[in-house]
């Protein structure tokens, strides 16, 4: 049995996330960290291969896969767990894709996978879950999963049983502060604020706030921001630990409300 993952290209490095404490692979390995396979509970050797591409799926054209040995003798049941923290690289808008393959899936006996327990968990607090701008359906694919947040840390998991793949795993996570720099068009640069009713001024002032975690105690703040993201609260925040472009684009936006005000 095998797992494939994309390999680290150098060019890719400059949008490159890595895990918290880790380095980055050479060039060429896997981008994935603590790679580990246990069958039946028990720990297995796996070895980093060439994979060779199905014709049945011929965009799985992946570079380089883990491989380890497991004998199914008629009828078998066995128990397969594979753990490992994983990198991506980021695309222009700040976005971070968490993927894993299900589809293939659908070259086993009948198409059906018996059951596939999933889990995605977030340790990095820079990053959030964006929510759609119709209802409360978020950037996640397959249906059916359910998310909390757990040691600070969001957590989606998926328990999935005699399902027919025909999509893969999914998540869209995004950088929070690519979202001032990109999605609000160099938001945090801006010098004129002019235009900008009383309640815009004060969301935008609370904008750096909501993005690090902020557990706001005003209900309108809170309603608005929890509509937009899903992000992991910061008991202990501090507004010092914010860099000096963030602190001074939250002065500019105070001038302009305190004329808004007036």
């Amino acid at each position: 049995m095998g797992m494939p993952f994309s390999k680290r290209i150098k060019s890719d490095d400059e949008m490159l996330s890595v895990p918290l404490g880790a380095k980055a692979p050479p060039d060429g390995q896997p981008l994935v960290w603590e790679f580990k396979t246990f069958v039946n509970g028990r720990k297995l050797r796996s070895t980093k291969v060439t994979p060779i591409v199905n014709p049945k799926l011929p965009s799985m054209d992946y570079k380089v896969a883990y491989t380890w040995v497991i004998h199914f003798r008629p009828g078998a049941t066995h128990k397969v767990r594979n753990t490992y923290k994983l990198a991506q690289t980021m695309d222009s808008g700040g976005r971070l894709y968490a993927e894993y393959i299900l589809k293939t899936g659908g070259l086993w006996h009948d198409g059906t996978i018996g059951r596939s327990k999933l889990k995605v968990i977030l340790d990095n607090s820079g990053f959030l879950i964006e929510k759609e701008k119709l209802g409360n359906v978020y950037r996640i694919t397959p249906k059916g999963h359910k998310m909390s947040i757990k040691n600070g840390n969001i957590v989606i998991e998926w328990d999935l049983k005699n399902f027919k793949p025909t999509e893969d795993l999914m998540v869209v996570f995004k950088n929070g502060y690519a979202m001032l720099c990109i999605d609000y068009n160099d938001l945090l640069y801006k010098e004129d604020f002019s235009g900008y009713s009383k309640e815009e001024l004060r969301r935008l002032r609370n904008l750096p706030y909501a993005l690090n975690g902020y557990i706001f105690k005003d209900p309108e703040l809170k309603k608005y921001y929890d509509s937009k993201w899903i992000i992991t609260k910061d008991k202990n925040f501090s507004d010092s630990n914010f860099r000096e472009d963030i602190q001074n684009f939250i002065k500019r936006v105070k001038i302009f409300e305190a004329k808004a005000e007036g």
